[in-house]
């Protein structure tokens, strides 16, 4: 398979400062640390520019967080003894003079004395400044990727990442404003970082931070005008703050998992914007001008009402003149360009085992891997497809590629580029990119949901990740997390999931483990289970194809699907799935591939008129985080546990659908699961068309 090389800019900026470490020449030894066995407390202690912050340290208590040497709590206790224990911690540690500039600024008041700092704020500091990765490896510089960390610190925010050139070497910008000045500090429980600026965080929700910022007033105003801005201000449920949320156990009828659920439950949202003069470039719009607070002086008279006639161009069959109505031209350009969720740089296209990929080498793409998210909006739901791989140039929204499959369908190689696609850039240069309760990224050119999108860009084969689905777990970093937790789940913390109380809902990420899972990660449904899940739309009102994955073991029980319109009122989808089936019996037929590839499409077909297909090629087994060798649809180490498709059902579907499936226990056995893991929207074109269906 050959697989182009393209970089991006900012993936050489990551790999830039990951050579940070081993360049002699671009590394100042004066802020580097050897190794000597201590504490990261000992490290601040021991060195007098920390002094200041240690004070913090040894002043804020935390409740319940501090582990005894067998790992389990002893009580309240102060950061300094937490950074004293055993563990993997992360530490921003501010300078006496970066801390002292901070606590002035924020008193108001010329060299206030370290003591007299307000608990508040000295929480605050201590909190944003510190990453506990738990039984994860602390950030050494090297780690570092572009973007933001993976994990949020001890207040669950994510800390932004960015390498600046400069003439001497490339630094290191955290939160757009805190510069490393000595890095790599490591010791027996962690690292320190020292930063010329305290790590500080806006508290504005993600529509307030976009109209603060000087190069979005457009944007900004246009979230005001429509009323998105009211969406887009939640940020904690208190609701779920009132229930005990504590480990635990789950067997999901073979084996026993210790289990985590989430103490806060956190709302987030996506923005793509498009910067003022990207706006007025693409749509000739009048000169900006702008008054000395940075607001739009020309807003009302030349401004809005060029945007009102381009949107009413765009948008035609929306005709309501009130912008707050879904039904308004602008209202839904503004809506296309929000998603539900709180994502992350390096989570909006996932990256885990596609074929030609090693997660231990994320800057060197494989194939093409894709997310479809819906935007917001009620009354006409519209999905964008985002795409990143080798040879796509960064992430981009609403790519149209065709491929070449080679003579046997088992290649991906890029044929030709219908649609460039908008690319997304991951900050906004010296303006801070994350809200309280999200991200924006800019794009380059204007997001608009025209004819070709549905028709053309979404008019192919519509593959999901479960997991990209769920809201919930994307925001609450859950998703795809480095490491191998389990996470036991309560129904109060889904908004599209319906679950029995007899139905333990379990998510795994199993970011190292070789299942064999479409992008890693799988939830595990157990119990005398019956849950109803909300389904995407698809695009165009059509004839499409609905398909799942499902695992198969001699320890799964038998679930009857239904599906429908109605969630409480849903019709059952044929018989019963056994889910204790063997793979290659001939009530399933699966093989794997051999060299006759004749025979392989033959098998395909039997298999698809008993209502079953093969896993996808796209995605392979992990091998120690470098690109899998064997692919998931014909693996000779996992083939007798295969995530096949299975056919649900084939019908007519339009975008105002709301589908729903149901998945029910029909045994009598509560040590029984199923796991979800692929969902496929297919149209007849595709599944039945004069050419067969890809495997990829």
């Amino acid at each position: 398979m050959r697989i182009l090389s393209l970089l991006p800019t900012t993936i050489i900026a990551t790999v830039l400062g990951a050579l940070l470490g081993a360049c002699t020449d671009d590394v100042d030894k004066s802020d580097m640390y050897t190794f000597r066995g201590q504490t990261v407390l000992d490290i601040l202690s021991t060195d007098p520019d920390y002094s200041n912050y240690k004070a913090l340290l040894e002043r804020v208590a935390f409740s319940s967080y501090v582990n005894d040497a067998e790992g389990k709590s002893v009580g309240s206790s102060t950061a300094a003894q937490l950074l004293a224990t055993r563990g993997n911690y992360t530490v921003f540690a501010p300078t006496n003079e970066a801390l002292q500039s901070y606590i002035d600024s924020v008193s108001n008041t010329p060299n206030l004395p370290i003591s007299q700092v307000s608990d508040s704020l000295a929480a605050d500091i201590v909190k944003n400044s510190i990453i506990d990765s738990h039984d994860d490896k602390a950030y050494l510089s090297v780690d570092f990727p572009s973007g933001v960390l993976d994990r949020t610190n001890l207040d669950d925010r994510f800390i932004a990442i960015d390498f600046q050139s400069s003439e001497e070497r490339v630094r290191i910008v955290l939160n757009s404003n805190s510069t490393i000045v000595r890095r790599d500090l490591q010791g027996s429980n962690g690292v320190v970082h020292g930063i010329d600026h305290v790590l500080s965080f806006t508290n504005s929700n993600l529509a307030q931070l976009i109209r603060q910022t000087p190069n979005l007033q457009i944007f900004g105003q246009l979230l005001q005008i429509t009323h998105w801005q009211d969406s887009l201000t939640k940020y904690r449920d208190q609701e779920y703050e009132k229930y005990e949320h504590g480990p635990g156990t789950f067997f999901d009828g073979n084996t026993t998992f210790n289990t985590l659920t989430p103490q806060h439950r956190y709302y987030g949202y996506t923005a793509f914007v498009e910067t003022d003069s990207v706006l007025q470039l693409y749509w000739q719009l009048p000169a900006v001008r702008y008054k000395e607070n940075g607001t739009i002086e020309n807003w009302e008279d030349e401004i809005y009402p060029a945007i009102i006639r381009k949107c009413q161009e765009l948008y035609p069959e929306f005709t309501d003149t009130d912008p707050v109505s879904e039904n308004n031209p602008v209202n839904k350009f503004v809506a296309y360009h929000l998603l539900p969720e709180r994502i992350r740089w390096d989570q909006i296209v996932l990256h885990h085992c596609e074929m030609g990929y090693g997660y231990n080498n994320p800057t060197q793409l494989g194939v093409d891997c894709y997310e479809y998210y819906e935007t917001m909006g009620y009354q006409q739901r519209r999905l964008m497809k985002i795409t990143e791989g080798a040879q796509s140039d960064g992430k981009r929204i609403n790519r149209k590629v065709t491929y070449d499959y080679g003579p046997n369908g088992d290649q991906l190689n890029v044929k030709s580029v219908e649609r460039p696609g908008i690319l997304i850039t991951e900050n906004n240069g010296e303006y801070i990119h994350q809200a309280l309760n999200g991200f924006y990224y800019l794009i380059s050119e204007p997001l608009v949901y025209d004819d070709g999108v549905p028709n053309s860009v979404l008019n192919e084969r519509l593959r999901w990740d479960y997991s990209s689905l769920i809201p919930e777990l994307i925001t609450n970093n859950l998703r795809n997390m480095r490491s191998n937790t389990f996470y036991a789940l309560p129904a109060n913390f889904f908004d599209h999931i319906r679950m029995s109380e007899a139905t333990h809902f379990k998510y795994n990420a199993y970011y190292t483990a070789t299942v064999e899972n479409y992008q890693g990660d799988e939830e595990n449904i157990s119990g005398q289970y019956d849950f109803t899940i909300e389904l995407p739309p698809v695009p165009y009102r059509g004839t499409w194809e609905f398909r799942i994955s499902v695992a198969h073991a001699s320890h799964l029980g038998m679930a009857q699907l239904y599906i429908g319109k109605d969630p409480d009122r849903l019709q059952a989808c044929g018989l019963p799935v056994d889910l204790r089936l063997s793979v290659s019996s001939s009530v399933i037929g699966y093989q794997l591939d051999g060299p006759d590839w004749e025979i392989n499409r033959q098998v395909d077909k039997d298999m698809r008129l008993r209502g079953w297909m093969r896993p996808p090629q796209h995605d392979g087994i992990k091998t120690g985080g470098a690109p899998p060798v064997e692919s998931m649809r014909s693996s000779v180490s996992k083939g007798p546990y295969a995530r096949l498709r299975y056919i649900v059902t084939t019908g007519t579907f339009d975008p105002k659908d709301r589908l729903y499936i149901r998945v029910k226990n029909v045994l009598e056995n509560t040590s029984a699961s199923f796991e979800l893991d692929i969902l496929e929207f297919v149209p007849k074109h595709v599944y039945a068309g004069e050419e067969a269906e890809d495997i990829w």
